[in-house]
């Protein structure tokens, strides 16, 4: 059964201009460099987020730049914050958790298997999560606070849902990092994309696997809708996928397949190669005001 989007078309504006004033106000006296994240300003910082459901029972899923993705599930006199939640690794990735100081993971027997000796300072009950190469992408402490390490910088989740990120260097707006043109495989981070040799995940969790054609939609977008446009033979041409609000997911023609972003959109083909174009306005420089020489 889909979840209905919450929303909150009171005082949602004033609210939201409210909290990032608080929050502005925060950080600007944060000693350890946090910046808090309110909830309209996390694509800025190649975060994705949704909540869906009811006010008082309500699923988040919150995705990673590098690919990790979080989904936490509320219902107020029933779950207490973070109770009850599930983490997924990148594609091609996997997912640990400490136990007697070993990592282990659990078989579809219910046994666990042991995978080695647990990183010096790993904390008993926390899972690890692991991208294709091996690399601990992020931890889940066991009190349920989400650690995702990136090229950029560090995000922290509560176990409400709350989101902050330490830069690790000058840069905090990262969708300044979008450009317009070819996103090679080391830029992939920047942009929100991750993946392997032959599987994408965008940055709004959909996957595509160019060998099989395969196309993985991820929970809390209810049930997606497909459309098919053909030419004058019969052909197909065209399918366009969008959610249950009609909210376009992707779109695949002989181009490519083609997912929108917040402000943009990527492209690839079906050997790898990824572009993506901004639909951020270009910005002109004004035009000098005419000049007259006067000879003497």
């Amino acid at each position: 059964m889909g979840y209905d989007r919450v929303t909150d078309k009171s005082d949602a504006p004033r609210e939201e201009e409210f909290v990032r004033a608080s929050e502005k106000l925060a950080n600007d006296s944060r000693p350890n460099g946090d910046i808090s994240i309110a909830p309209g300003d996390l694509a800025k910082y190649n975060v994705g987020q949704q909540k869906v459901g009811r006010a008082d029972d309500y699923t988040i899923h919150t995705q990673y730049p590098n690919g990790v993705r979080m989904t936490r599930f509320e219902a107020k006199g029933v779950l207490t914050p973070g109770q009850s939640n599930g983490i997924e690794a990148p594609p091609g990735g996997s997912l640990v958790e400490i136990k007697n100081g070993r990592q282990v993971v659990l078989n579809d027997d219910g046994k666990y298997i042991d995978k080695g000796a647990a990183p010096q300072g790993a904390q008993e009950g926390a899972k690890l999560v692991k991208d294709a190469s091996g690399k601990v992408v992020a931890t889940l402490d066991k009190d349920q606070t989400l650690h995702v390490k990136t090229a950029r910088g560090e995000y922290t989740e509560t176990p409400e849902g709350r989101v902050s990120f330490k830069p690790s260097g000058t840069v905090t707006d990262l969708q300044s990092l979008h450009q317009t043109g070819n996103v090679s495989r080391d830029k992939f981070e920047d942009y929100g994309l991750s993946g392997t040799s032959t599987t994408t995940r965008f940055p709004n969790g959909i996957e595509w696997d160019r060998n099989s054609n395969r196309i993985q939609i991820p929970d809390g977008v209810g049930m997606p809708n497909s459309f098919r446009e053909t030419d004058a033979q019969g052909n197909l041409t065209k399918v366009t996928v969008r959610d249950s609000s009609g909210k376009l997911l992707y779109y695949q023609d002989a181009q490519g397949f083609h997912v929108p972003t917040a402000d943009g959109e990527f492209t690839q083909t079906a050997e790898g190669r990824v572009t993506f174009k901004s639909s951020k306005p270009v910005v002109q420089q004004a035009a000098l005001a005419p000049v007259e020489i006067v000879g003497r």
